[in-house]
């Protein structure tokens, strides 16, 4: 907070109650963590209080102190608030020892050169010291000898200036807290490479420049220096005494960056089931759900993927991922016909304040049909299926009952006698139309004499070996089915 050091502790609600969440409870600190949330506590969110013991405290009062116009955050005008105003320090007995206090008290290491005479542009508002006289140990430039704050004989012409050596610095980036990280060693500036780069690196350095804690730690010359950008062309003159001889211009160079960046995919995922795949055209039922995926390989975290149809962008949202693969998923949850059309997506990245954007994919080709049109195919297939299945059980049931029905056994008397007839089932006469009255004639002693002769005749008449009679007889006996 630069206000020096804790002159009190206050508890109980001494300056009100709050009115939000209360996030630390049973803070333990040592007194040289670096952020309250270093020191020991139960966890963000996780306490038994409320409002009634919101804690406070009371500083010593150091007031804030700040570097204005320079080229970084440890150069430029020095600048102090007071009473709610910022104001400036005027160079009376201004000396690097004064730079020095600046310097340490805004963690921008040891002080280069003291600079006055407004060499940082001329301020505004109040002048708030003057004849400022470290000895170059002090934690703030208020424990330096000086007069009344506000008392001054200066103008702003001579305001007081300084450039610390700023041992660590970002660069390239929308503000002081980001950018591509740079060390100043042995009086130069050089970057730092990403092997084993990530968030833990990124907090250090944040809380070294004063700027809080680290939400990204990118890599790969993610804050590329376009300052270089543009035409480029050599001139050459000779001067003489009395004249300037101009020669030919040469030729234009230009100079550009370019970002190279993989072409994405576009792939169809079923919202079912696990399935993705990647065809060029697609028919999908109307009313029907599934997900369009874009992915893409890429060394520039962060990107936006942009889903376009027909070259004009239908939706975008934010790429996720893990190291060098992102992807970004477009829900269709009821499509419609004029969701047809050619889809396509492109990866786009910010770079240093630039987009910078992919190649489109290959084309999607979505074509929506009617739902009604697969509903009728289906219910007819469905019908020629039972139609036939109720044909196959009737003519089963109907073979079964001719079979049944219609059968009439005959036995040959081995006599020769006349052949019987019997029914099997008296339902019989619905099938041959015989009269169920008229009885089978049968041998017996009731036959005439002329029955017997007749029959001996005709016995008569076959001669028979004795060695296939039983043949014969099992033969003869042997039902006949007459269909």
């Amino acid at each position: 907070m630069n206000c020096g050091a804790a002159i009190a502790v206050r508890y109980k609600a001494f300056f009100g109650r709050g009115s939000d969440q209360v996030w630390l409870d049973d803070v333990e600190c040592t007194g040289h963590e670096k952020s309250l949330s270093d020191c020991l506590h139960r966890g963000f969110g996780e306490h038994d209080c409320d409002h009634n013991e919101d804690a406070g405290i009371i500083c010593s009062g150091v007031p804030p102190l700040r570097l204005v116009n320079g080229t970084n955050r440890c150069s430029g005008r020095v600048e102090i608030l007071h009473d709610g105003q910022w104001g400036t320090v005027c160079d009376d007995e201004w000396d690097i020892k004064d730079a020095e206090v600046v310097c340490r008290a805004m963690d921008c290491g040891t002080a280069q050169t003291a600079k006055s005479s407004g060499f940082f542009g001329q301020g505004n508002g109040d002048i708030w010291l003057d004849d400022v006289d470290c000895i170059g140990n002090e934690t703030s430039i208020l424990h330096c000898r000086h007069p009344t704050l506000g008392e001054n004989n200066c103008g702003h012409s001579e305001d007081a200036g300084v450039v610390c050596s700023a041992q660590l610095r970002l660069v390239g980036g929308s503000g002081q807290c980001s950018g591509r990280v740079e060390i100043h060693h042995k009086g130069q500036w050089g970057t730092v490479c990403d092997d084993e780069w990530e968030m833990t690196n990124g907090d250090v350095v944040c809380r070294q420049l004063g700027c809080g804690h680290a939400v990204s730690a990118p890599t790969s010359a993610h804050f590329v220096d376009f300052g270089h950008k543009g035409s480029y062309f050599c001139e050459y003159q000779k001067k003489l005494p009395s004249q300037v001889i101009y020669y030919p211009q040469g030729n234009v160079a230009e100079l550009s960056v370019i970002v190279k960046m993989e072409v994405p995919s576009i792939t169809l995922t079923s919202p079912h089931a696990m399935v993705i795949y990647s065809p060029d055209k697609v028919s999908v039922t109307q009313g029907s759900t599934f997900f369009v995926t874009c992915s893409t390989h890429s060394s520039y975290p962060g990107g936006l993927f942009y889903l376009t149809k027909s070259n004009t962008t239908a939706d975008m949202k934010t790429a996720f991922g893990h190291s060098v693969f992102f992807v970004a998923n477009f829900e269709f949850p009821v499509i419609e016909y004029e969701h047809q059309g050619e889809y396509t997506c492109v990866y786009a990245v910010n770079i240093s304040s630039l987009t910078f954007r992919s190649v489109p994919s290959k084309k999607l080709q979505i074509t929506v049909v009617a739902a009604s049109s697969s509903s009728v195919v289906l219910g007819v297939l469905i019908g020629i299926v039972v139609l036939l299945l109720m044909l196959g059980i009737g003519y089963f049931i109907w073979r079964r009952r001719w079979q049944g029905v219609g059968a009439m056994v005959q036995f040959s008397n081995t006599f020769g006698g006349q052949i019987k007839h019997d029914e099997e089932d008296r339902n019989n006469k619905m099938f041959n139309g015989r009269d169920p009255s008229v009885q089978v004639k049968e041998h017996g002693h009731s036959s005439g004499l002329e029955d017997k002769k007749a029959d001996a005749d005709r016995d008569n008449t076959v001669e028979r070996g004795p060695e296939d009679l039983a043949g014969r007889v099992c033969y003869e006996l042997e039902p006949l089915v007459v269909t």
